[in-house]
């Protein structure tokens, strides 16, 4: 199985479920963490940019950020509020060391 960036995910497990309260509110939205061994990342037309981070630099970015929906600075880290998907599951990955 391969994700958007191209990266073969070498396991799987179902991390979270939720519903979002914009774009297609009342709609099922599913996250996985995955695990893989690829270094390298496809950036196609579909996506603006995909990058590597560690725990550590990523802690740290969330902690400068906060809870906000602020606009990400070009170049920036940037994960939306805590009440989105994405942020539910990078606190997750998170607290799983």
């Amino acid at each position: 199985m391969e994700e958007e960036a191209g990266v073969r995910c070498d396991w799987s497990t179902l991390r979270s479920i939720g519903s979002q309260p914009w774009l297609f509110p009342r709609s099922l939205m599913v996250g996985y963490i995955v695990s893989t061994e690829d270094e390298e990342l496809d950036v196609d037309e579909e996506l603006e940019d995909a990058r590597w981070f560690d725990r550590e630099y990523v802690r740290a970015e969330l902690a400068k950020q906060g809870d906000s929906d602020a606009p990400a600075e070009p170049g920036g880290f940037h994960v939306l509020s805590s009440v989105s998907l994405a942020r539910t599951i990078i606190e997750r990955w998170l607290s799983e060391e």
